[in-house]
């Protein structure tokens, strides 16, 4: 990936820009989000024959809503922050042979980012995401993707007690089905957009915390995944093909929370 794609977007948490923007020497921002959000993706059986690759099925669960607890520490223009994204079962009905697929998911990220300006925070970090079966007798096998990743956090003031936040991450994550690489390593891209509002303006006693509402959307896309798939082949006969293609997994919805700053 070039670094023009890399320099672009954040930790993902909308908390990093307002924390370093405080003006002591020394603080901390916890924050709590719901995430009403729907995951997109393949899912993969093996088949069970040598040498043919696993069986492959496209995903979409129904949506469901996570929890999103998150921590920033900064000491002067330096941010560490740590998100969690906490494990969420989903149900997903599966085109391919009907039927429903259930599943759980759990992803966490953590980084380090510089504040060049009081309301822009570049970043460094690591993120990973588990996906595992939640279906007794599914033979469907755990996936996961991890990898490092760059950002920016920006923040601006609109009126009042009202701000406007937005972050932008990207990397390059590894994608692995029941421990096994699967394809190249692949590109991660993640976004946000919200609005801040300091609830300081309703009583002082509130004026270290904030309301967050916004809309998050994070893909992966990963390049020359081999699979097997029901098809006809090349001499006319239907059976199981054998095949590479790019996969993309994601996961996006809208966001609402708090945050805490001391």
């Amino acid at each position: 990936m070039q670094v023009s794609r890399f320099v672009a977007l954040s930790l993902g948490i909308a908390i990093v820009a307002p924390a370093a923007a405080q003006g002591s020497d020394i603080g901390v921002s916890l924050g709590v989000r719901l995430f009403v959000n729907r995951v997109s993706g393949p899912g993969y059986e093996p088949t069970g024959l040598p040498g043919v690759p696993l069986s492959e099925a496209s995903i979409v669960s129904e949506g469901e809503t996570s929890l999103l607890p998150s921590l920033a520490v900064r000491i002067g223009r330096w941010v560490l922050n740590g998100s969690y994204h906490i494990q969420t079962t989903y149900s997903a009905p599966v085109p391919e042979g009907g039927g429903v697929f259930d599943f759980k998911r759990k992803e966490w990220d953590l980084a380090l980012g510089y504040a060049v300006l009081p309301n822009l925070v570049l970043s460094a970090g690591w993120k990973s995401i588990d996906i595992g079966i939640d279906q007794p007798g599914n033979d469907a096998l755990p996936q996961s993707v991890a990898g490092p990743f760059v950002g920016v956090a920006i923040s601006a003031p609109l009126s009042g007690a009202w701000s406007v936040y937005g972050s932008l991450a990207a990397g390059q994550p590894k994608f692995e089905i029941g421990g096994t690489k699967a394809g190249k390593t692949g590109d991660y891209l993640a976004s946000e957009l919200g609005f801040r509002y300091a609830l300081g303006e309703w009583s002082p006693s509130l004026r270290s915390a904030s309301l967050l509402a916004g809309y998050r959307s994070q893909s992966f896309r990963f390049k020359d995944v081999r699979y097997s798939f029901l098809g006809i082949g090349p001499d006319g006969v239907p059976g199981l093909q054998v095949g590479r293609h790019h996969v993309r997994q994601g996961i996006d919805g809208l966001t609402i929370g708090v945050t805490i700053s001391y």
